[in-house]
């Protein structure tokens, strides 16, 4: 009696399992997530080959630097918060910076471009990523909300 039931308990078993990985094909094409992987790989080994030629690093040490130092979210908010030197002008603000405080949201920073004198409202995020890039010299952080 139970000799009856195993093979089609098997063929039933092995047709769940395909159809479960032909589905599985489908999402990832409709979602688009093959294509994500494949853009996410090609771009960090961009950014490898970037970081290698700026700091003259062959690839087995910066990949055995990534493994032994993973950078998670909370430890890049605890170094932001640590390296937080913002060269400040004197108040009182003039009218032009008075004006971009009152639109300033909170995850924005006022600043000063050296070169140009021009005064414009950046992301937090871009400010973080030009001091990465050791971009932020070129300009003053005016006011920080």
């Amino acid at each position: 009696m139970t000799e009856s039931y195993v093979l089609p308990s098997i063929i039933i078993f092995i047709i769940s399992i395909a159809l479960w990985l032909i589905l599985r094909q489908v999402f990832l094409w409709y979602w688009k997530i093959n294509k994500i992987v494949e853009l996410l790989e090609k771009n960090n080994a961009l950014l490898e080959s970037v970081l290698v030629k700026n700091n003259n690093v062959n690839q087995t040490d910066l990949n055995s630097k990534i493994e032994k130092n993973p950078t998670t979210e909370s430890n890049e908010k605890s170094n932001i918060k640590t390296e937080k030197k913002i060269e400040k002008i004197e108040k009182p603000f003039s009218e032009e910076v008075q004006k971009l405080i009152e639109k300033l949201k909170n995850d924005e920073l006022i600043i000063k471009i050296k070169d140009t004198n021009e005064i414009k409202i950046i992301k937090k995020e871009q400010y973080d990523l030009d001091k990465e890039l050791h971009l932020s010299h070129k300009y003053i952080v005016i006011y920080e909300n």
